[in-house]
């Protein structure tokens, strides 16, 4: 910095998170963990230039400075980091999917001390983190503020989860067999009603769960929700439905999980109905064998396995026949751009091709118009969910969901 006030050059201090890296320390231990990092820092030395320097500053985190001859050099530099993860990394042959988030401060536009730069070089990685992983951005004093709140409602969530529980709630959301319109399961979303930041998104406040390490009392308001609703017999209700709950993959690990799941199951099981529960492509590609031999005892009581957000992530076809799913959930992006001339319609067919070949059960998510839902049944696609079928309701609220989709 001294050098540049002199010369008036400019340079960048990139800040390099590496997403999704705490779930290989979990599930693989560290030693693994380490063998990934040094396989990373590969990855960010053959993406800098000679003079940029590069430092790991802890844990699954790095920084760099590179210098700038031109406005371009920024989003070059930062566009092959990002890149430089596509790819999985391999340690002990097996592929790990991770991707790094990367934040910038710009000398002196973003700092004129060596503090306030890392400080907003961070804060710009954090920016990164809540646009979706994999990016990178440039720091904003915007940004900031966003953060700032982001914090805010972390703060929150904690205190709700340990002190507040009638602030969350259930809705249920209907899944239809697209072929015949009968209704084939429900899934449960969860819901956070805040009293002051109001109707929070599961989008905002499921990852804060996650990534402060509060999952696990999340899912057990979600039960207790779900207990609270479904009677204990099945009465009027069709038989032979799944009800569908989202588990994060950092819990399969976690000696609690069965005796928070084992009541719901048993309920479930006295409705006639199956339990399923999703787990994300990213996550579910990354578990260890133990846990994914912990998935297989679950299927072997019974519950159905299933994929979610599939054809987000990096599905290795090998990989992919070995795991003990049943489902694979379609991420809603290739429904929403479904029909026209889009690819789209292909990569769909594609993915039931896919499923066909490995005995697999395929769930479109995302349907909002008569257009995908046609396409969607030429396709064949076994079951579909979204708001042009139904839309998530409370459990009272239900009756109509039991009506076939096709009425």
């Amino acid at each position: 910095m001294s050098r540049r006030e002199w010369e008036n050059c400019r340079f960048a201090v990139l800040y390099v998170d590496l997403d999704f890296f705490k779930s290989v320390n979990d599930l693989h231990g560290h030693d693994c963990g380490d063998r990934v990092l040094q396989q990373a820092a590969l990855s960010i030395q053959r993406v800098l230039r000679r003079g940029d320097v590069v430092a790991r500053l802890s844990g699954d985190e790095f920084a760099a400075i590179i210098e700038l001859q031109s406005d371009d050099d920024l989003a070059r530099v930062c566009q092959r980091m990002t890149q430089s993860f596509q790819a999985p990394v391999v340690v002990d042959h097996r592929e790990f999917f991770i991707s790094a988030s990367v934040g910038v401060a710009v000398y002196p536009e973003h700092g004129k001390t060596a503090s306030s730069l890392l400080q907003n070089a961070d804060r710009a990685m954090y920016t990164a983190k809540l646009a979706g992983r994999a990016c990178y951005r440039v720091y904003s004093a915007v940004d900031t503020e966003q953060g700032r709140y982001e914090q805010r409602l972390s703060e929150a969530l904690i205190a709700s989860l340990k002190t507040t529980p009638e602030e969350f709630s259930v809705v249920y959301q209907p899944q239809y067999r697209l072929e015949t319109g009968k209704i084939a399961g429900l899934e449960v979303l969860i819901r956070w009603n805040h009293p002051e930041f109001g109707a929070v998104s599961p989008g905002d406040f499921v990852p804060i769960a996650e990534q402060r390490g509060h999952i696990h009392e999340l899912t057990e308001h979600l039960v207790r929700c779900i207990l609270a609703d479904l009677p204990e017999a099945p009465g009027s209700l069709p038989e032979g439905l799944c009800l569908a709950i989202n588990i994060s993959a950092r819990q399969i690990t976690d000696n609690r999980l069965d005796s928070l799941l084992d009541p719901l199951f048993d309920r479930i099981r006295s409705l006639g109905w199956r339990s399923e529960i999703e787990i994300t492509e990213t996550h579910l590609m990354n578990l260890s064998t133990r846990c994914l031999n912990r998935l297989r005892r679950l299927g072997e009581k019974g519950v159905i396995i299933a994929i979610d957000d599939f054809g987000k992530g990096y599905s290795s076809l090998a990989y992919l026949h070995t795991l003990p799913v049943q489902v694979l959930k379609i991420d809603r992006q290739f429904i929403r751009r479904l029909g026209g001339k889009s690819p789209d319609s292909r990569i769909v067919s594609a993915i039931l091709g896919i499923a066909e070949a490995l005995d697999l059960e395929v769930v479109a998510e995302g349907i909002e118009n008569s257009g995908q839902y046609t396409k969607l049944r030429e396709l064949k696609c076994h079951r579909g969910q979204g708001f042009f079928l139904a839309r998530p309701r409370p459990w009272l609220a239900l009756n109509g969901a039991f009506i076939d989709a096709s009425q």
